[in-house]
């Protein structure tokens, strides 16, 4: 799915996303989303595969001090994205209940809303103090993702860049006519056990503090925040005058993924590909 995302940021380029403050969070809402979670008790999320249990302890930690909702964080890392959306989607089409109540995906949310699979949460009301708006997704293809991290796609991820100056190595990141910026958000699962401590979660990973919890535990970053790499080629970019593509936040492209000839292109890319490794 991402490599027909990937294809088809030449034909559309998106403005750079506005770095703006938060939006107050509606405290009725939000109190009955904590309240909420504190009688579910658990949450099961598959979430970057950077994460490992001591996170989830972390997570944990910070959640109960925040919200003082204790919740067992029952974490798988993500794996296959096809695969994982294959599994829910089946999962959805059987009628059984998700393995997850909280996933995380990249361009996979525009097919996943399609079956059905997530919730169309209303994030809006819901933002902790200092989350960016930004970090909403809320085109009707990708309405109820949450943006938590994202990735500028190069020569190279951007964590590479990152892993590789943390090394020592000397490295720099630099755009060339347009920089492409992938998403990654989560969802909550339609039929999710634990719908309100899965809410609880992600209002937090996309928020200022648990933007900075998901880079000291697996080194992704988020543009929308300060003080972190993907921050930094963002400003560096608008400073240069690059433009930023979004696939996700292009109406023009989320619709051309969805449609019968994109399927007919991205089997011919295949096949040119097949050829190509034979040789």
């Amino acid at each position: 799915m991402h490599r027909k995302f990937l294809f088809l940021t030449l034909l559309a380029i998106a403005p750079l996303g506005r770095l703006t403050g938060a939006e107050a969070a509606s405290p009725a809402a939000l109190t009955q989303i904590i309240e909420g979670a504190q009688k579910e008790g658990t949450v099961n999320v598959m979430l970057r595969s950077g994460f490992n249990q001591r996170s989830m302890d972390r997570l944990r930690k910070e959640i109960r001090e925040k919200f003082r909702v204790d919740l067992d964080i029952k974490f798988s890392p993500t794996g296959s994205m096809p695969k994982q959306l294959s599994d829910a989607i089946m999962e959805y089409k059987l009628g059984a209940p998700p393995t997850y109540d909280l996933m995380n995906f990249s361009s996979h949310i525009v097919e996943g809303n399609a079956a059905g699979v997530f919730e169309r949460v209303d994030w809006r009301p819901l933002l902790l103090e200092g989350t960016n708006p930004e970090v909403v997704m809320d085109l009707p293809e990708t309405k109820g993702a949450i943006v938590y991290f994202n990735g500028h796609q190069g020569m190279i991820y951007s964590v590479y860049l990152k892993m590789a100056q943390d090394k020592g190595m000397p490295a720099a990141w630099q755009s060339i006519e347009f920089s492409e910026v992938q998403n990654f958000s989560l969802s909550v699962r339609k039929g999710a056990k634990h719908p309100n401590a899965a809410k609880l979660v992600a209002l937090y990973l996309a928020s200022p503090q648990g933007a900075k919890f998901t880079l000291e535990e697996s080194l992704a970053g988020n543009m929308y925040y300060p003080g972190n790499y993907e921050h930094d080629i963002a400003m560096q970019d608008k400073k240069q005058g690059i433009r930023e593509a979004f696939p996700e936040k292009d109406p023009k492209i989320i619709k051309f993924v969805l449609s019968e000839e994109s399927d007919r292109l991205e089997k011919e890319i295949k096949l040119i590909l097949a050829g190509a490794a034979k040789r």
